[in-house]
């Protein structure tokens, strides 16, 4: 990795050692209609410190949004995450870059799972650079992976790691980032690429590890959790991963619940819309060899307005 990697971007990830401020949570909205649940509570969590195969190629499509529902809320955000499934240095970015950008069409920021090392992520972001009013950065997340993150510019001031969720020794822990939009909202962003395939001591820690996360004071919890399920919520977290498959094989999706899911933090936010990405023509063998085996997830937020 160049010495110079994190000093040439301004944007770059910084990971702070303290722990969280156990005060009122600065950007926490009132809600009326509801009483809080303290009994969801638990002590505050700290932030710790090849080829491609031959075929036809991708054509890029932008990703399907859904009808926007309304919400009593404002400052709205719209994000990304997606495993990308062994992105590495010779896995050919030439080839499935342009596909990768189109899923960033319509969203205010994006995170990347499975980026293997920083030179792979510092040449992501260099693609990600060269897209108009886009900044991207990079945060370790464990067993040598970096979370990379992109952010569109023109809507976002500013995106920069906070630390890492404790879970409670998993090889790889969630990475927390702060995500400041243009227009006045902050919104706290746990995103994770939970070891696996699926590990009892994940199964049996996701409840906790939630609860860490809505004392870290995230607003978003997403990722590839590597335990399928869903409807899973814990406290005020709210589960609202869609109902289909994430993964796919060469040949279809896989039919299985999904393992790449997401939680918002209903106290602070709201949300109606979640939703996973398509692949491009049904072109199930040449995505998954150059792409990914996992579907982009994508989820709208807002902010709720305080009381």
């Amino acid at each position: 990795m160049p010495a110079d990697w994190a000093q040439a971007r301004p944007h770059a990830a910084t990971i702070t050692q303290a722990k969280l401020s156990s005060q009122a949570r600065p950007h926490a909205a009132t809600v009326t209609q509801r009483k809080p649940n303290h009994a969801a509570r638990v002590p505050q969590g700290t932030i710790a410190g090849p080829g491609v195969p031959a075929g036809r190629s991708l054509q890029a499509a932008a990703p399907q949004r859904p009808r926007r529902a309304s919400a009593a809320g404002t400052s709205p955000i719209t994000v990304v995450c997606w495993n990308l499934e062994h992105l590495r240095a010779d896995k050919q970015l030439d080839v499935n870059i342009g596909h990768i950008l189109t899923q960033l069409a319509r969203v205010e920021v994006a995170f990347f799972l499975e980026a293997k090392d920083r030179d792979t992520a510092a040449a992501f972001e260099k693609a990600v650079h060269n897209k108009a009013n886009w900044f991207a950065g990079a945060a370790p997340c464990g067993t040598g992976e970096v979370v990379i993150y992109a952010a569109q510019g023109d809507k976002v001031e500013s995106v920069r790691a906070l630390g890492r969720v404790n879970t409670g020794g998993e090889t790889r822990d969630p990475v927390l980032f702060e995500v400041k939009l243009k227009a006045g909202a902050t919104y706290n962003v746990a995103a994770w690429h939970a070891p696996g395939p699926t590990t009892t001591s994940v199964q049996d820690k996701l409840r906790s590890i939630l609860r860490r996360a809505y004392e870290a004071h995230a607003d978003l919890f997403i990722g590839d959790i590597n335990v399928a399920g869903r409807d899973r919520s814990e406290g005020h977290m709210v589960e609202l991963t869609p109902d289909q498959s994430s993964t796919i094989t060469e040949t279809g999706p896989t039919n299985k619940a999904p393992i790449d899911r997401v939680w918002y933090n209903d106290e602070t936010s709201i949300s109606t819309n979640a939703w996973f990405g398509g692949v491009p023509g049904d072109n199930y063998r040449d995505y998954k060899g150059s792409i990914s085996n996992h579907l982009p997830l994508y989820i709208q937020l807002w902010r709720l307005k305080s009381a």
